[in-house]
């Protein structure tokens, strides 16, 4: 009976510590990376061809099928060498493309709700100009314009930058669309597609820098005076945001005040690269946050 009793004190005890050590690490510290991951968890990209754009919902077909994708007012349509338009101004190329038989792909950034995808970015990706490849034998030549003649017995005439290297006789390909492409043989059309992926890239160099980014860190310090809370992320980066009436400050998946915030507390930050106010400043849960003393700024 003694024994009895003697393992039953052991096995509440064990039962015990290991369910201390299991709340410790559920409380353990979340990395920023992690956290700034949670963020991105409920966002999702979306890639395909416009089939539509209609009562603020865009259809795209996907290599999954059709995904619809909801915009509203915050909703931001960059699309080059414009940058940044509006859905009236997509509504339009999607419709001039279509007429000359084109097709607008698009890159969509989108928050999830439960099944349903609201836009918060969209990307249009413009159709790439339409080259027409004739192989052909070299049949005249004036200046710099050149007359070719296939084995179908059809001919075309370009004008090029320089002609002084071709030669009557000489097989050539020519590429014929915007800025036209000549080089001997198949050497010409790789160039020409070469030139053209070349040019699909420039595109996106030409679109607007993003208008947020993010740092995770520890706050080093906070302002209530003005207004300011200073991060520093792990790297060693600093910086330094400004707090306004429509920042939103989250603490354990609730709303806050800056007066909430102090040193120490893990955070991660959404912020404007250019004005440096911040947009949403959430507080790692695992960091419990206290009032604010009553002075200015907290070292």
């Amino acid at each position: 009976m003694k024994h009895w009793k003697i393992f039953v004190i052991i096995g509440t005890v064990a039962l015990l510590a290991l369910g201390t050590v299991g709340l410790v690490f559920a409380r353990g510290p979340v990395s920023g990376v992690a956290r700034a991951a949670e963020l991105q968890a409920h966002r999702q990209g979306v890639t395909g061809v416009i089939v539509s754009i209609q009562d603020n919902v865009i259809t795209l077909e996907t290599g999954k099928g059709e995904v619809r994708v909801s915009v509203d007012q915050a909703t931001v349509y960059r699309m080059p060498p414009k940058g940044e338009v509006t859905l009236a101004d997509v509504q339009q190329a999607v419709q001039e493309a279509a007429a000359g038989g084109a097709k607008m792909r698009a890159i969509v950034v989108a928050e999830k709700n439960g099944d349903a995808l609201l836009a918060k970015t969209v990307a249009i990706v413009p159709p790439l100009p339409k080259v027409t490849h004739f192989v052909g034998k070299v049949t005249g030549i004036q200046g710099n314009t050149v007359t070719a003649t296939n084995a179908a017995g059809e001919t075309m005439t370009v004008t090029l930058p320089d002609a002084k290297n071709v030669k009557i006789g000489q097989e050539i390909v020519l590429g014929i669309g915007p800025g036209p492409v000549m080089k001997k043989g198949l050497e010409g059309l790789r160039l020409g597609i070469k030139q053209q992926a070349k040019d699909f890239l420039n595109r996106f160099k030409k679109l607007p820098a993003p208008k947020q980014t993010a740092i995770a860190g520890v706050i080093q310090s906070v302002d209530t005076q003005a207004k300011t809370v200073t991060v520093v992320a792990r790297t060693g980066k600093t910086a330094t945001l400004n707090v306004a009436a429509d920042t939103k400050i989250m603490v354990a998946g609730a709303s806050a005040t800056i007066d909430q915030l102090k040193a120490g507390d893990k955070v991660v930050a959404t912020y404007n690269p250019q004005s440096k106010n911040a947009l949403r400043i959430m507080v790692n849960s695992s960091a419990p946050v206290a009032p604010a003393t009553s002075q200015g700024a907290s070292a």
